[in-house]
């Protein structure tokens, strides 16, 4: 019995956010202002979310399982919520 149900957790496919809704738990967190600090995170394996992908870019881009034909993958900017895509501050 507790081989079979190893078997089927190793055959069972990791099931990961849609993007948006990714893009929105990543940007909640704020913990990242490059894609090296995201992969620098990543390696270490700390609070690795699993509805979230390592690769992110690999997973929604083109031919993804999460981005289909054409992707869906925005850049890390529009990922993390920074450069252009960052919070608009407001002035007191």
């Amino acid at each position: 019995l507790e081989d079979d149900y190893i078997k089927v957790r190793l055959k069972a496919r990791t099931v990961h956010l849609p993007f948006e809704e990714a893009v929105k738990w990543v940007r909640a967190c704020g913990r990242w202002d490059s894609k090296e600090e995201w992969e620098e995170w990543i390696e270490m394996g700390e609070g690795k979310n699993t509805y979230i992908p390592s690769t992110p870019e690999a997973y929604y881009g083109p031919g993804g399982r999460g981005g289909g034909a054409e992707g869906v993958w925005k850049g890390w900017d529009y990922w993390l919520g920074t450069g252009k895509h960052a919070p608009k501050r407001k002035d007191s």
